[in-house]
């Protein structure tokens, strides 16, 4: 595991086993969810000594925060309304219409008019990755980093960004909202109570 990190809990063997082989720099029996500093992605389950790094811009946290709740209520056929999710995470309701417009025109919502009206997803949360709700709603950002002729050192990092890059969209693509789901259920269960 790279210096600096340390893992806060084990991950569920269920739905992760496969990760276990993806990431290069890491020993064979680790997962790359517990290699990687990704503590805002599995929330809980990862820490960063030095603080907490978040791994997606805020525009695509609150579109899949958006997406969890819609994900919960896909079962049911339920549809939900900026308002209501705004309301339950506090959420600037402005912004996250954007997201969900952006959302709704990538095919992963279909958005109904009127009292009753509101969003539902497209499609089955098992068949809805981070990866693709991430590529949605960044399609249009762009790096700021000038693309010119750099030194071999600016080089090297390059490649270790490339390789963390890479096994970062490995991870996002082995998860789903169903995955998100799930992990948010198990946080929301109440600590067990021990008794002397």
């Amino acid at each position: 595991m790279p210096p600096g990190f340390q893992v806060a809990g084990p991950l569920p063997a269920r739905g992760y086993r496969h990760l276990e082989r993806l990431h290069p720099l890491v020993g064979e029996r680790s997962s790359v969810l517990n290699s990687l500093p990704l503590s805002r992605c599995l929330p809980g389950r990862l820490g960063c000594a030095p603080g907490p790094v978040s791994v997606f811009s805020a525009k695509t946290e609150y579109g899949l925060v958006a997406l969890v709740e819609l994900a919960a209520a896909y079962a049911s056929g339920e549809r939900l309304q900026t308002g209501e999710i705004c309301g339950r995470h506090g959420m600037p309701e402005r912004y996250l219409e954007q997201m969900l417009t952006a959302l709704r025109k990538g095919g992963f919502l279909v958005s109904v008019r009127g009292p009753r009206g509101g969003y539902q997803l497209t499609r089955s949360p098992d068949q809805i990755t981070v990866a693709e709700v991430e590529d949605c709603l960044e399609r249009d950002a762009r790096s700021d980093r000038e693309d010119r002729s750099r030194t071999v050192e600016f080089r090297v990092l390059e490649g270790v960004a490339q390789r963390a890059q890479h096994a970062r969209r490995a991870v996002l693509e082995a998860t789903t909202l169903a995955h998100l789901l799930l992990e948010r259920d198990s946080l929301r269960q109440p600590s067990p109570m021990f008794y002397i």
